[in-house]
């Protein structure tokens, strides 16, 4: 009986999340959607408080605050080939030193707190919200597919590291940039949906949790692109160079950490 109960009352936070998550437009705050594009978002200068310098800067014409953009000659893009290549392996292998940091981390707490209790906490918090927000996000890529289409690495970047193919892109009718944008907005719908559900029982967590823990990690070249090549998404506000990156970085650890805790201890 009292399984049945938590049950419901997951259902229920799903239905209100859902709700405050469309009403309150915080789903487009969190990918830094313009005000103007729904009237009910405030201006999302000041969302983000570890953005301080977006929050200090001027708007351009694009409604969002103006931040200087580095140097191009420090670049990454800007180095020889082997560099390149050495730095992209770096920036990956740091993202996952911090999530293997992150595990232990969890882990420790889940050893010196109560039996159960820091799953409860995560079971509660973490798969419906992170759930609905991936799925939206899945959502924009389709919507805004152009903006996204501009932080896909093109084949051959970083010195030719970046060799993924796209399969039948040509007999679709789209490009290269176009068919990762819009394969990856279905995996971010699709298992974005899944991991909620998982949220509320309603379906393996280990399994959505798994799915997105590989999704994650396919999207990072595009992160790491856009550092790389100081490449910026249009419809969300500029990162600043380079701490809004490593600030990023951490919390794709975070993310990552997050989904193998519900894959191999929850």
């Amino acid at each position: 009986m009292a399984s049945q109960g938590s049950r419901i009352f997951k259902i229920l936070g799903l239905v209100l999340a859902i709700g405050c998550f469309l009403e309150s437009g915080s789903a487009f705050q969190t990918i830094g959607l313009p005000a103007s594009r729904c009237s009910v978002i405030p201006p999302f200068k000041k969302q983000l408080p570890f953005l301080t310098q977006l929050a200090s800067s001027d708007p351009d014409e694009t409604g969002f605050p103006e931040v200087s953009r580095p140097d191009p000659s420090i670049l990454v893009s800007a180095k020889d080939e082997d560099t390149q290549k050495r730095a992209v392996i770096g920036i990956g292998a740091g993202i996952l030193a911090g999530t293997v940091v992150i595990v232990n981390i969890l882990n420790f707490f889940d050893d010196i707190l109560p039996f159960g209790f820091l799953d409860s906490v995560l079971g509660f918090l973490v798969p419906v919200p992170l759930g609905l927000l991936f799925a939206f996000v899945g959502y924009t890529h389709f919507s805004e597919k152009d903006a996204y289409a501009e932080i896909v690495p093109p084949k051959g970047t970083w010195g030719g590291l970046w060799q993924i193919p796209a399969p039948k892109s040509e007999e679709l009718g789209l490009s290269y940039s176009e068919y990762h944008v819009l394969w990856s907005g279905i995996a971010e719908i699709g298992g974005g949906i899944l991991f909620a559900l998982g949220g509320i029982g309603a379906f393996p967590i280990q399994i959505s949790a798994f799915l997105m823990f590989l999704l994650v990690a396919a999207v990072t070249p595009a992160n790491i692109y856009m550092f790389t090549h100081d490449a910026q998404l249009s419809i969300a506000p500029p990162f600043p160079y380079p701490e809004g990156h490593i600030f990023r970085a951490v919390m794709q650890s975070v993310v990552l950490a997050l989904f193998w805790h519900f894959i191999f201890v929850y």
